[in-house]
């Protein structure tokens, strides 16, 4: 029932509604995601260390940062399953479709190294361009408008082939000149890659596991029937696959540990032939690396140890991220099927208009920093200002994590009326350009 390809499901009626479960879920990664950039602009050691470095953060900022961890694989799962409601609800055919995805994430690959590139930095300098979470969305879409002329089935099974396979390529680089690799970077591969001696590329989020991902959530989009039945059948497989994928994680996870602490038993073992050492390197990268080129380990206490546990690589997404970030979505995407309540309709208001959100939320963060850094900084502020420069700034601007929290509560608040009122000019409003935003 629930393997039948895309083509199959035109029987889904046109003027269908929302699936709001899919807004609630989509509104709640918003809010995270702007308690992120707050952390980013506002934290006291924000420009000190990395929030996932062992050797410096503390548990409260771990978890500030890994919570947000949900953010970009979550919404591009339900990009790919927005993307399959919106054809159906709109009956479009494949063509249609495909012309959709590739204008809408051209006009994304564009916001990115415009709009949003100006949000994060205040700066036109363009010495680089970034490939960060727009621009990866938006060569997704891309690759989606090619993946979904293809059958249910090979959707399925082409998604978790990459999920699950993408690892396999870290060991593999290239370097002999620069297109090739920026293609491996733009796909696999976080890296600055220089295009001339004054311009270059930051590629921040390789897109091969997001396309995964976004076709992954596209197949997810054949569950979302408007049948009763299928409702409730849904909501029992949305619970259980998630808790498979939770399940998957912890094993996974597990199963790396005890291959690092037992892997000089099998180098002892004898062996000369090249076959076997070929063997020996394939077995023991599996073991020991495949799912996450960063595995765990244990350490001083229980909750640093902890801390490694979870402490996966976001950069390009491994299978260790996706599966501990996505198990979780689908378990709260079931849970929240039948919750319709005060609170839910607020949530909405974000999930329904994310890429408004997305970039209205990067101007107020870094407006709102500007703002706090000149009444506090007024000498260093001209780095910041016209570079982007936010590093210059000496050690004791920022804030403590409690005032994070505070200032991130405040900015939601403020965006919940622009985006409301945005909400309903799409609701009510037959502009085709409101489709793109």
């Amino acid at each position: 029932m629930f393997l039948q390809s895309p083509s199959e499901t035109h029987n889904i009626p046109a003027g269908r509604s929302r699936i709001e479960s899919i807004d609630v879920l989509r509104g709640i990664v918003m809010i995270l995601m702007a308690l992120d950039h707050c952390r980013d602009f506002f934290h006291l050691y924000a420009f000190v260390y990395n929030p996932e470095d062992l050797n410096h953060t503390t548990p409260f900022v771990f978890f500030t940062r890994w919570i947000t961890h949900f953010c970009a694989p979550v919404f591009t799962l339900l990009a790919g399953t927005s993307a399959f409601l919106h054809f159906h609800k709109k009956n479009l055919n494949k063509h249609q479709s495909a012309m959709f995805l590739l204008s809408r994430g051209l006009m994304l690959i564009l916001l990115e190294v415009t709009i949003t590139r100006f949000a994060w930095r205040f700066a036109v300098d363009y010495k680089s361009i970034g490939g960060l979470v727009i621009w990866a969305l938006g060569w997704s879409m891309i690759f989606l408008g090619a993946i979904q002329y293809l059958p249910g089935r090979i959707i399925l099974y082409l998604s978790l082939l990459i999920i699950f396979g993408h690892n396999f390529l870290d060991p593999i680089h290239f370097n002999a000149n620069r297109i090739t690799e920026l293609l491996w970077a733009i796909f696999h591969e976080r890296k600055f890659v220089p295009i001339t001696d004054s311009f270059g590329v930051n590629v921040l989020y390789p897109i091969l596991p997001m396309i995964g991902l976004m076709s992954f959530g596209y197949w997810l989009g054949t569950w979302f029937t408007p049948d009763k039945h299928k409702r409730v059948l849904r909501q029992d497989m949305l619970k259980y696959l998630g808790l498979a994928t939770v399940f998957s994680f912890f094993v996974l996870r597990s199963i790396q540990l005890m291959a690092h602490q037992y892997s000089y038993v099998f180098f002892e073992q004898s062996g000369d032939s090249a076959l076997y050492r070929l063997f020996k390197k394939i077995i023991l990268f599996i073991a020991t690396t495949y799912g996450d080129p960063s595995p765990w380990t244990l350490q001083e206490n229980l909750t640093y140890t902890v801390i490694s546990f979870f402490n996966t690589t976001k950069y390009p997404m491994s299978l260790m991220y996706i599966l501990m970030t996505v198990g979780p979505a689908l378990v709260l995407l079931s849970f929240l099927e039948n919750k319709k309540n005060r609170l839910t309709d607020i949530l909405q208001v974000y999930g329904r208009v994310p890429l408004f959100y997305y970039v209205l939320h990067l101007f107020l963060i870094h407006g709102l920093a500007v703002l706090l850094a000149v009444l506090t900084h007024l000498n260093e502020m001209s780095d910041i200002i016209f570079s982007g420069n936010w590093t210059a700034l000496s050690k004791n601007y920022g804030y403590n994590l409690p005032t994070v929290y505070i200032i991130w509560i405040i900015v939601v608040c403020i965006l919940y009326f622009p985006c409301h009122w945005y909400m309903h000019l799409k609701a009510t409003k037959q502009y085709k350009w409101l489709s793109y935003f």
